[in-house]
């Protein structure tokens, strides 16, 4: 477990609730919308000290139910699957973040694979066995007809360079990762393109905020400030995208390329943040609704897994694992003011 100390977040705010709040991957600049959230005070503004902890390829759930951390990012599947077995489950979804699929199924852009049905037979690269987006992976797969580790060989790869270079020499023919995996790849040179996904699994949410159910019946107004937060820096990351991006360095000054790299590194921040914003900007009926999770999503997702065989039935009581109660309280916010505020953050970089 990392945790990211955050310099200056609460400072005159001795009351603030200390907040632990786990990203179940490295946290990079594809993150900048949070550290974005935390310059632009809107944390400290919610009476909130918060702490960022990276739990690079771990589960999350489990840290929140045994209430080591107040808050966690994380995906569905597991508690769909826990739901599924009848096993007791002791944290809910309350915040809608990645409101459509990040994931992808990417080829060299000179690959003869051009469908998933192509995939037959071939050899699969994956960050690690543990990542949430396996069996939605594996539902696709079984979709078109292709059975895991039977029709297809699954290699977890890791991440970064290292993991690139095995689709470079061909040791795997098609990485699964997510949208801003890709963009690195280019950024290096590397040339890649996705597959075409299909279009229900944009509907599923890639990954939403979970809190232990005596949090939820506790402290019902700390969900609520914090959702609040994360609505805020939502709307002024999709307003001012690179002082969105700037943001990671002042948090995280070590991680600020040398002045002749910058420039560089900001245009990769820029469509890290992009990839992100096609899911967490994925509002299809139009109605920008932070944080709210569609029943029909939730429905959608149910039955892709049983379809794929990585649930046994699609009857389940999927109200159970989530809640809307604190929507009304995430968007009542000035939008106007949060994007003006934004804005002029932008201005001062141009």
């Amino acid at each position: 477990m990392a945790v990211m100390g955050l310099p200056g977040l609460a400072a005159g705010a001795a009351a603030a609730d200390k907040v632990t709040y786990a990203i179940p991957t490295a946290i990079t600049q594809q993150y900048a919308d949070l550290t974005f959230g935390i310059t632009l005070g809107f944390f400290a503004d919610e009476g909130i000290d918060l702490q960022l902890v990276s739990l690079s390829n771990t589960p999350t759930v489990p840290q929140v139910a045994n209430k080591s951390l107040v808050f966690a990012n994380s995906t569905a599947d597991g508690q769909l699957q826990a739901l599924a077995k009848g096993e007791r489950i002791d944290v809910r979804f309350f915040y809608n973040y990645l409101r459509g699929s990040v994931y992808t199924f990417s080829v060299k852009d000179d690959s003869p694979i051009g469908t998933i049905a192509d995939l037959k037979g071939k050899k699969l690269g994956i960050g690690a066995l543990t990542w949430g987006n396996i069996p939605m992976s594996r539902a696709i797969l079984a979709e078109a007809g292709i059975a895991w580790q039977k029709d297809i060989t699954v290699v977890p790869i890791g991440v970064g360079p290292a993991a690139w270079r095995q689709l470079q020499t061909g040791q795997v023919d098609v990485m699964n990762y997510y949208i801003s995996e890709n963009e690195k790849m280019r950024t290096a040179g590397i040339a890649v393109r996705t597959l075409p996904y299909p279009d229900r699994y944009r509907h599923m949410f890639s990954s939403a905020l979970v809190a232990h159910v005596d949090m939820i019946r506790d402290k019902p107004d700390l969900l609520a400030r914090f959702g609040r937060a994360m609505a805020k820096l939502s709307v002024a990351c999709k307003a001012a995208r690179e002082a969105c991006a700037r943001s990671f360095w002042q948090v995280y000054p070590a991680t600020r390329p040398t002045p002749d790299k910058e420039a560089e590194a900001l245009a990769l921040g820029v469509r890290l943040l992009d990839g992100n914003y096609q899911s967490i900007g994925f509002f299809p009926d139009g109605k920008e609704e932070w944080g709210s999770f569609k029943p029909d999503s939730w429905n959608i997702h149910v039955q892709v897994l049983a379809d794929g065989g990585v649930l046994p039935r699609a009857d389940l009581p999927v109200e159970t694992l989530y809640t809307n109660q604190f929507v009304p309280e995430f968007n009542k916010f000035d939008r106007d003011a949060v994007i003006a505020k934004a804005r002029a953050a932008e201005a001062k970089n141009d």
